[in-house]
C-alpha cells in the first residue's frame, strides 16, 4: 500500500486560498461545512480566503450516505476547487463527492455490493477536483488519509485510495477553539489508539518506523493528560496543546508513520466499526470498549491480534509517558488510563451475537483484515469486552 502523494498542510486558515492558488486559478469553489459551524468564524475566514466571487456554500450533516452523494457531484464541475470545513464525517463527504465529480463513471467502485467493509479503489481512479479542507475536530486524521467512510444502508464501507487524500489541509488551532474538551479527550485517543494498533498489529521490527511511532505514542499521552489536567481545572485547553493534537491526528497518516507496515495491521478499527453500526455508539466508544480485551488476548499469545513482545515494549512508553502511575498490565492499565481522560464509554449493549456475525462477513471469514477469524472468537472479544467494569449499558450519556 504504498503511497506516491500527501496532503500539503498550511497552518493557518488565511494560507488555504493562496495555497490552492499555487496550483492555478480557483475560479469556482463549492464549500461543503457542518450544518454548525454555518456562522462560525472558521467558516468565515476560510471563505475570505479563498477570495472568488463565485463561491457556493453548502451545509450537510451526518455521515456520508451514498445515495447522496451522486447528487452532490452532480452539480460539481471537473475543474471545481472543494472545500470541506467540519470533522471527519464533513470530510469524508467531500473526499467522495469530489472524486465523483471528476468521473461519475467511478461510483461503480463506491455502490459495490460485496461483502467486504473495505473498498479499494484501482490505482487507474484519479481526482481532477482540488481539494482542500479546514479539520475542526481531532482524532480522525482525516485531512491527511486516504481513506474515506461511506454509509450504506445499514453497514459503513472504509473507501481506501490514494487519491483520496486531499490536496491541502488547514489545521489552524482556531479551528478547534470552540471543540468541548471531552472530545479533544477522545481524539487524542483515538490518535494514540491508531499508533498503537499498527505497532501492535505489525509483528517485525521497522527501524526508524518504530521510533517515530514510539515518539509519538509518548508525546500524545502527555498531551491526553494536558487535556485531562485542563477538564480537571474547568479552563480552556491551551491553543498550543490543540494546535500540537491536530498535528499529530494527521501526521499519524503520513507515510513516515507507515513505512514498511503490513497491511490489515490495525484489528481493532473492524470491530468498533461493527460494533458501532449496532448499538449506535459513535467508532470512538467502540474503540475505547474493545482495545484492553484486544490487548489482552495479545498478551495471552493470540498473534492473530498483535505481537506481544511489541505490546510489551510500547507500553513501557506508555508508562514512562504518563505523570501516573499505571498497571504494568496493559490491559489493566489503559483502562486506568482513559479513566483519568475520563473517556465516556457507556452504551446499551447490542446483540453480541449479531455484531461478531456482521465483523466476521464484513472483514473475516476469508478476507485478510481479520485474517479469517470466526464469528465464534469474534464473539468472545465483544463477549469479554462488554464484561469489563467499566462498560455501562445506558444511553444517557452525560459530559463532564
Amino acid at each position: 500500500m504504498a503511497s506516491t502523494r500527501e496532503t500539503r498542510i498550511v497552518a493557518s486558515v488565511s494560507e488555504l486560498g493562496p495555497e490552492l492558488r499555487r496550483s492555478g486559478p480557483a475560479e469556482r469553489v463549492s464549500v461543503f461545512v457542518d450544518a454548525t459551524l454555518a456562522d462560525s468564524e472558521v467558516l468565515a475566514r476560510a471563505v475570505d480566503s479563498l477570495g472568488v466571487g463565485s463561491t457556493r456554500v453548502t451545509t450537510v450533516t451526518g455521515d456520508a450516505r451514498s445515495d447522496e452523494l451522486t447528487d452532490l457531484a452532480r452539480d460539481l464541475a471537473p475543474d471545481e476547487v472543494v472545500v470541506g470545513v467540519g470533522g471527519g464525517a464533513v470530510i469524508d463527504r467531500v473526499k467522495l463527492v469530489s472524486l465523483l465529480a471528476s468521473d461519475p463513471s467511478y461510483a461503480r467502485n463506491l455502490m459495490t455490493t460485496q461483502r467486504c467493509g473495505f473498498v479499494i479503489l484501482p490505482e487507474r481512479v484519479r481526482r481532477t477536483v482540488r481539494l482542500a479542507v479546514v479539520p475542526t475536530t481531532v482524532g480522525t486524521g482525516a485531512e491527511a488519509s486516504r481513506t474515506a467512510c461511506l454509509r450504506r444502508q445499514s453497514s459503513k464501507k472504509l473507501v481506501y485510495g490514494d487519491t483520496l487524500r486531499p490536496d491541502v489541509a488547514a489545521v489552524d488551532a482556531v479551528a478547534t477553539r470552540q471543540l468541548p474538551l471531552w472530545l479533544l479527550a477522545e481524539g487524542t485517543l483515538e490518535v494514540l489508539i491508531r499508533v498503537a494498533s499498527y505497532y501492535v498489529g505489525h509483528h517485525a521490527d521497522r527501524p526508524g518506523a518504530d521510533q517515530r511511532a514510539e515518539e509519538m505514542v509518548a508525546e500524545v499521552v502527555r498531551l491526553g493528560y494536558a487535556v485531562s489536567r485542563a477538564r480537571s481545572d474547568r479552563v480552556a485547553c491551551p491553543a498550543a496543546v490543540r494546535a500540537r493534537i491536530a498535528t499529530l491526528s494527521g501526521r499519524s497518516h503520513r507515510q513516515e508513520m507507515l513505512e514498511g507496515l503490513a497491511p490489515y495491521s490495525d484489528t481493532c478499527w473492524p470491530l468498533a466499526n461493527e460494533l458501532s453500526m449496532c448499538s449506535g455508539a459513535r467508532k470512538l466508544t467502540g474503540l475505547a470498549i474493545v482495545l484492553p480485551t484486544v490487548w489482552r488476548r495479545v498478551l495471552e499469545g493470540e498473534v492473530a491480534w498483535g505481537s506481544e513482545r511489541r505490546l510489551r515494549r510500547l507500553w513501557d512508553v506508555v508508562r514512562d509517558a504518563a505523570p501516573e502511575s499505571l498497571d504494568p498490565d496493559c490491559s489493566v492499565g489503559i483502562d486506568q488510563l482513559m479513566t483519568s481522560w475520563s473517556i465516556d464509554r457507556r452504551v446499551e449493549c447490542p446483540d453480541l451475537d449479531e455484531v461478531a456475525h456482521r465483523a466476521a462477513r464484513a472483514w473475516g471469514q476469508g478476507l485478510p483484515m481479520l485474517r479469517g477469524l470466526t464469528t465464534e472468537r469474534l464473539r468472545s472479544i465483544y463477549g469479554d469486552a462488554f464484561s469489563g467494569s467499566r462498560v455501562l449499558t445506558s444511553n444517557t450519556t452525560e459530559r463532564r
